[in-house]
């Protein structure tokens, strides 16, 4: 395996790996993650396929891997998922300072590189305020009281949705 910064890979191939996996998103995009995180790598199998994206940074000196905004988890493509463990074990080696969390199709597989936030909004609104401080709680109340955590939103509203919060850094 190997990582190749993003202006050695077709973004095109990448692209049209993302449309035809049901598990990757939009924020799996080439593009997309050229707006969030200028400096990304793409993880490569020894004959060059892609697996997954990967974001960078560099912080005090210090080159880090981390979890993409927006995204819980990455999830590994269809055509990889037999190669999960191969994955985990060189990212584990492949880096000191890294914050991941991978998931698979199969629900028992889950590596994580730091830690994974997950919130069960199984309960009642009530039980889920009382787990979160004052400002998280003064936040919380301006959520209407028949807001459905788990709609369905159109591509399409989302995507100007993004375009509005993120705007200022694509023209720039």
């Amino acid at each position: 395996m190997k990582l190749l910064a993003s202006q050695h890979i077709d973004k095109r191939k990448w692209d049209q790996m993302v449309a035809s996996d049901k598990q990757l998103d939009f924020f799996s995009l080439s593009w997309v993650q050229e707006i969030l995180h200028p400096n990304w790598e793409m993880l490569c199998d020894d004959n060059g396929n892609y697996i997954l994206t990967i974001p960078t940074g560099t912080k005090f000196g210090f080159n880090y891997r981390l979890q993409p905004f927006f995204i819980r988890a990455l999830y590994v493509p269809q055509e990889n998922q037999h190669k999960l463990a191969e994955i985990v074990q060189f990212l584990k080696t492949s880096s000191r300072y890294i914050h991941l969390n991978l998931a698979s199709l199969d629900k028992g597989v889950f590596q994580s590189f730091g830690k994974f936030q997950q919130l069960d909004l199984s309960h009642a609104i009530d039980v889920i305020k009382a787990n979160y401080g004052t400002n998280a709680k003064r936040i919380l109340k301006k959520i209407p009281s028949d807001f459905i955590f788990n709609q369905e939103i159109e591509v399409d509203s989302f995507i100007s949705f993004f375009k509005q919060q993120k705007g200022g850094v694509i023209n720039k």
